[in-house]
């Protein structure tokens, strides 16, 4: 069972970015553009869209297999130039795997040529979010940095994790987006992860989750070679 909520305390997930984006603060954003022309969107990480794994509710219809799809980043009060057909959200940087993580990952990948990107855009049910914050129970694949517990520190030491909150914007479809980068000897034990957290018996908080979408992708290393991660 995940060890950590979202009720809000001085670095929980719930408590960052509660301003939405107005000019007045600056954050971290991702647009994942689907069939997107490259050149309107600039720099960017491409994927291609393997395989749709539906958990609950209705996907986007706008999303098939075989779409490329381009990661654009930006910093600033606005998300970064994309498509109509984008998934967006702001970096929870307390949520997501930590900087020292994140070197320790692309040291041990440095000889890979190969990645396997997984991107899950879930939303939580209006129960939960009517819920006072103090009563809020743990979120899915919502948990801070550190150790944590279960099959989640199966995924913390396999994958780079990234949460991003799609509710910075008003009338967003989803309220996260979950990205995890992995080896592709590594996409296994992940989803035997990912398929334990699911289970109700062993983690109750699954009930809460509206809708979810697993899409499951391969990262093109050759667009920015430098950067492998």
């Amino acid at each position: 069972m995940l060890s950590v909520s979202l009720i809000p305390g001085p670095t929980s997930p719930e408590e960052t970015l509660r301003e939405a984006p107005s000019g007045r603060a600056s954050h971290t954003w991702a647009s994942f553009s689907f069939d997107a022309d490259a050149s309107e969107i600039g720099r960017s990480d491409r994927y291609r869209l393997e395989m749709i794994n539906l958990i609950r509710g209705p996907h986007p219809t706008w999303v098939r297999c075989g779409q490329t799809v381009h990661r654009t980043e930006a910093t600033g009060a606005r998300p970064p130039v994309s498509s109509p057909r984008s998934l967006i959200g702001t970096v929870e940087p307390v949520a997501s795997s930590s900087p020292e993580a994140h070197a320790e990952l692309a040291r041990r990948w440095m000889d890979s040529r190969w990645r396997v990107a997984l991107l899950i855009p879930f939303t939580l049910t209006a129960e939960w979010w009517r819920l006072p914050r103090e009563e809020r129970p743990s979120a899915h694949l919502c948990w801070t940095q550190g150790t944590p517990a279960g099959p989640a520190s199966e995924i913390a030491a396999r994958a780079l994790r990234i949460l991003y909150r799609a509710r910075s914007l008003p009338d967003a479809e989803w309220d996260f987006l979950a990205y995890l980068e992995m080896l592709p000897q590594d996409v296994a034990p992940i989803r035997a992860s990912l398929a334990e957290l699911r289970d109700r018996r062993r983690n109750p908080t699954f009930s809460h989750l509206d809708r979810m979408v697993e899409l499951w992708m391969t990262k093109d290393l050759s667009v920015h070679p430098a950067r492998r991660i």
